[in-house]
């Protein structure tokens, strides 16, 4: 946007910063940074400022097409979200469902409940979305069993350690409580406060050292700093505890193990002389 004087010009240009998601208003919260730049008539920056400001979308139903919904959000703040944000915002209306689901179904009758249930086999109810699915999936947690969790952690045994990473999994992957850690690990008070949150970095150690040649394993932590990626408030702290890099370097060696494993398929079949296996390793290597 530019505005012009008699002897300057004025040019305001919007930065994101990244979204975060305000599930309990229902809410998109879209932070940027508006860069003021007065510059003279030769085109000469006389001064800039930049001052932070959010952009606040409401979402009162997100409804099954999360595609479609995506695009409404981005016409109704077009000049802060940008095409290449559309994956994130997917993403965060996704977590907004879930969680919308999660407080329709407690809101409801109690006769409503026991008519639903006499009406309904158990065997007949299935999941309203893919969050249900991975809840049934993960064992119950509870915020304030964290410390329980990350002992689990230390133990010797990789099925102790994959119990601590799924119960970790489902406060990040479940919107009631998602939001509660989030918060709790950005804090400035207690033992995990700021970037003294312990149990991402035992997460990320973890990771970085004892996943090599599993699946389950690293599969879960990532999924934990992947739920976690969602809050642009966190990148700091994702950061400041390695998490990406490790990520990147465990998926670097998951890569070469699979050209490894495709490659010596390629190579037996040329010994073993098979046209037709051959074939088919070669499809496997070019996908």
């Amino acid at each position: 946007v530019t505005s012009w004087s008699l002897m300057s010009r004025t040019v305001r240009k919007i930065r994101l910063k990244g979204m975060e998601l305000n599930a309990d208003e229902s809410t998109i919260v879209v932070n940027y940074m508006q860069d003021v730049c007065v510059m003279d008539a030769k085109g000469k920056v006389i001064s800039t400022e930049s001052t932070p400001g959010q952009k606040f979308v409401r979402v009162r139903e997100v409804g099954a097409d999360l595609e479609l919904k995506a695009d409404q959000v981005m016409q109704a703040a077009s000049k802060y979200i940008m095409p290449k944000q559309r994956d994130e915002l997917i993403r965060l209306l996704g977590v907004l469902r879930a969680y919308q689901g999660s407080q329709a179904r407690p809101g409801s009758s109690r006769k409503q409940g026991s008519l639903r249930q006499q009406q309904v086999p158990p065997v007949e109810e299935a999941p309203v979305n893919h969050y249900e699915t991975i809840f049934r999936l993960l064992p119950d947690a509870s915020p304030s069993s964290i410390e329980m969790y990350k002992d689990k952690l230390y133990e010797d045994t990789v099925e102790e350690k994959l119990m601590g990473a799924r119960y970790f999994l489902r406060l990040c992957v479940d919107p009631r409580t998602f939001e509660y850690i989030s918060r709790q690990a950005m804090s400035t008070e207690g033992d995990q406060g700021g970037f003294n949150c312990t149990w991402l970095t035992v997460l990320a150690r973890v990771l970085r050292e004892e996943s090599m040649g599993l699946f389950d394993l690293p599969t879960t932590i990532s999924a934990c700093f992947l739920c976690l990626s969602t809050y642009a408030s966190l990148h700091p702290l994702l950061s400041a505890s390695q998490c990406g890099g490790i990520t990147l370097k465990l998926i670097d060696h998951e890569v070469q193990e699979r050209a490894r494993a495709l490659r010596q398929g390629v190579d037996q079949c040329r010994i073993s002389q098979d046209p037709g296996g051959l074939a088919r390793e070669e499809r496997k290597v070019m996908k």
